[in-house]
């Protein structure tokens, strides 16, 4: 890929997509990272789909790379988009599906720090499914998380933890 840079070749589209599926397919998830960064600086932006589906394939990851991670927001932000919840609840969906919705609070931590902000709806639901799963001491951790960055208090969080 560092070749094709530097000779000044283009990435279309579709050779994107084949290859970034072989990519995510074998779980060679650094290059996929890498490959989305390359196409994220070239003249055809991806789309926050194509964000959500590298983020999701991260989190379900036998360990979550948070570096992978960091750098997809990064470069998904650099180029002007902006992080929505709808894209926060694909991934917790994924791992949730994954037996890991306990590790919420450093997902959202990053998103947070690359410009998400969670709606008190959104907050009411991750305390609810944590609570739901009995994991009281990341319940604790998420809302000390929300006094912390200034985030509206909502009291249905308070009255569900």
């Amino acid at each position: 890929m560092h070749e094709m840079i530097s000779v000044g070749c283009e990435l279309v589209r579709e050779t994107y997509i084949l290859v970034m599926n072989h990519f995510l397919k074998r779980k060679l998830l650094k290059d996929g990272v890498d490959l989305y960064e390359f196409a994220m600086g070239s003249a055809v932006k991806q789309d926050a789909h194509d964000c959500t589906i590298i983020l999701k394939k991260i989190v379900v990851a036998e360990e979550i790379d948070m570096n992978l991670f960091s750098r997809v927001l990064r470069v998904y932000m650099e180029v002007g988009n902006v992080l929505t919840n709808s894209t926060l609840d694909s991934v917790l969906k994924s791992l949730t599906s994954v037996g890991r919705f306990g590790e919420c609070n450093k997902i959202l931590k990053a998103m947070e720090e690359h410009g998400l902000i969670v709606s008190s709806a959104y907050q009411c639901r991750i305390v609810f499914q944590l609570s739901s799963n009995g994991r009281v001491d990341e319940v604790r951790e998420f809302i000390n998380n929300i006094e912390v960055s200034g985030s509206s208090e909502n009291y249905r969080t308070w009255a569900i933890s």
